[in-house]
């Protein structure tokens, strides 16, 4: 009886009894962070998206997809690998508060004409990707318009392409300097 009681104090059965706990509160609750991904962050792909005004943002939420333009005009996206592989996307504008959201894994094409059908205000081009949303996630903290505007190395305007990062690029970003 000793000889187990003495056995429970080793280093050995504190990491398994906190491995235990560990697995044990993330079944059936999902996520246990907004961020688990089985990848590192700095292979988990962040997209810098626009939202050109508050009507845009509020279809985005709306519908819960946002709309890349990949038509060849200012704005458009080259459709690569790597754009279609990023499970996160950063929404900003001018004057509009940042969200972050996890993407889901449907892509799809849709023209102009169909993007109007669905309320889409003003669209301007021909052909669109729908990125479909599947859940707005807190952004990390010391994150601020000003800051993502610098890193971005752009004004931050409502008109500008986006721009494919990391997860880690983002962490580093919110990090105190």
């Amino acid at each position: 009886m000793i000889d187990h009681a003495v056995g429970r104090a080793t280093q050995h059965e504190r990491w398994r009894y906190w491995t235990a706990r560990i697995f044990a509160a993330s079944q059936g609750r999902g996520a246990v962070a907004p961020f688990v991904d089985d990848r590192p962050p700095a292979a988990v792909g962040l997209l810098l998206a626009a939202v050109k005004s508050p009507a845009h943002l509020a279809w985005v939420r709306k519908q819960m997809r946002y709309n890349l333009r990949a038509d060849g005009r200012e704005g458009s996206v080259a459709i690569s690998p790597a754009l279609l592989a990023a499970r996160y996307v950063l929404l900003h504008g001018a004057g509009m508060a940042t969200s972050l959201w996890r993407l889901g894994d449907a892509v799809e094409a849709v023209t102009g004409e169909a993007l109007a059908r669905e309320g889409y205000p003003e669209p301007g081009g021909a052909l669109y990707l729908l990125l479909r949303l599947e859940a707005e996630l807190p952004l990390p903290g010391g994150l601020t318009a000003e800051a993502l505007a610098a890193a971005r190395g752009e004004g931050g305007g409502s008109h500008a392409a986006p721009v494919l990062r990391t997860l880690a690029w983002l962490f580093a970003l919110g990090e105190p300097s």
